[in-house]
This record gives C-alpha cells, sequence and structure tokens, in this order.
C-alpha cells in the first residue's frame, strides 16, 4: 500500500552550495514534532550540467565540486554560479541513506519506513530511505533563486509491506505498477511534458522572429526598390535636359 502522509518526522538541507555548483553533502537529524530525534540522513545532492556526472570530487569547467567550509562566505560572483548555465538542463542527483554511525529508530528497522521530498517544481516523490535518483531542471532565474535561498524537506513516513498483509484475490492482481515505479513513471511522463511544452515554446519563439525578419526583409527591399526608381528618375531626367540642350 501507498506510505501513509502522515509525516513522523522532517530533517532540512540548505541548497545554497548548489548555486555555486558544490555538492550538498551532509548529515542531518531527522525530528519529531517534539524535537526528538528519530535518526539522521546522509544525503548528498549533487548538480552537473551531464546526465552521467563524474564520481570524482572535483572536475574542471562547471561540474559539480565538494563545498568548502567557507560557501557561506562566497559571494554571488564568485567561483562557478549557476547562472552562467541559464536556459540549459542540469541534472541533480540526489542519494540518501540511513547514518549507520548512530543506533536509532531509522536504523534498526529502515524497512518500515520512507522518504519522500519536493525538489523545485517537481511532484512530492517516495523512496525507501536508501535510494538514488536524478531529476532533470531547466535552469531558470526562479530555479537559481530556489537554491540560493530555500531548504529541500525530507519527511519520513510510515510504511506498510503489502506482502505483508492479508488481502483478498481481487486486491492481489499483479497488473498495477509498485507504487514507487508509478511515481517514477509519473515524473517522467510529467518531464516529457514539460520538455515538449519547451520544444513547443521555442518553436513558437523562432517562428515569431522568422516573420520578424521576413517583414524586417520586406521592408528594406521596398526602400532599395523606391531608391532605385529615384534614381532611375533622375536619369531619366537628366537625359531629357542633356537632349533639350542638345536640340
Amino acid at each position: 500500500m501507498p506510505p501513509s502522509n502522515n509525516s513522523i518526522g522532517q530533517a532540512l538541507v540548505y541548497l545554497r552550495p548548489l548555486r555555486h555548483m558544490f555538492d550538498v553533502v551532509t548529515t542531518v537529524s531527522v525530528l519529531n514534532d517534539d524535537g526528538n530525534s528519530l535518526g539522521s540522513l546522509v544525503v548528498h545532492v549533487r548538480p552537473s550540467p551531464k546526465a552521467t556526472p563524474s564520481d570524482a570530487p572535483k572536475s574542471s569547467g562547471n561540474n559539480a565540486k565538494l563545498v568548502p567550509a567557507d560557501v557561506d562566505d562566497l559571494s554571488d560572483d564568485e567561483m562557478d554560479d549557476m547562472k552562467s548555465l541559464d536556459g540549459e538542463f542540469l541534472w541533480i542527483s540526489i542519494q540518501v541513506h540511513v547514518d549507520p554511525s548512530t543506533p536509532s529508530l531509522l536504523l534498526a528497522n529502515p524497512a518500515n519506513y520512507r522518504v519522500s521530498y519536493v525538489f523545485f517544481q517537481s511532484n512530492t516523490q517516495v523512496f525507501p530511505l536508501e535510494h538514488a535518483n536524478m531529476i532533470k531542471v531547466l535552469v531558470t532565474p526562479p530555479f537559481v533563486d530556489y537554491v540560493s535561498a530555500d531548504t529541500m524537506s525530507f519527511e519520513v513516513v510510515p510504511f506498510t509491506d503489502v506482502a505483508s498483509e492479508p488481502r483478498t484475490a481481487e486486491l492481489l492482481s499483479t497488473t498495477a505498477p509498485p507504487y514507487d515505479d508509478a511515481l517514477l513513471h509519473t515524473a517522467l511522463l510529467e518531464e516529457i511534458q514539460r520538455d515538449k511544452a519547451k520544444m513547443a515554446q521555442e518553436h513558437e519563439a523562432e517562428k515569431k522572429r522568422n516573420e520578424e525578419m521576413r517583414g524586417e526583409m520586406s521592408k528594406l527591399i521596398h526602400h532599395v526598390k523606391e531608391q532605385e526608381d529615384t534614381i532611375l528618375e533622375q536619369v531619366k531626367m537628366g537625359q531629357t535636359a542633356a537632349s533639350e540642350l542638345v536640340v
């Protein structure tokens, strides 16, 4: 069955290092409403202009780098800035697992929980506590503002394995995809729709530019023709005047 919508704990991750194309690597506590820790999640968020980023800690160009200790002191004009990728696609790799160094409720029973989160304008996605996810994002000014100032919330929700529950023959149908697969399928379809919408917008913009260029070209041709007609008329007048002088 799908995970419960009731969150039992939350962890927040600051995204500002992404603004400068740095990895976000952090261990965050999952706190319940009473402020008690249920355990810790190790979160690694990596931005890359390539669909299959290198695993190396540091690479050249706009590839992600491990975040330095003084990243909060960086100005928006220092280091690589995500604004230089405006209009291009960026792949965001999100890796999550339970911190094994501290005994906790999540570490003792990881299969009983799922983690859900939203990255920028994507739909809520639900995964096992230990997972890797890849999100494709178009770099825009609102997206740069998002990673510059916002946090990413990881909600831990309870999960019950459908295989452990008594089910009727009708509900035992295997035609429906697993919940996580269905979410991934929906996310993929939405991404395709966004790409199609972007292509349609680009096509309309190109069509408008072509129409404007044709209009400017027509004006130029008309202007040149007017000049040619004027010159031709002046030549005729000059020839007529010369003929009258000869007579």
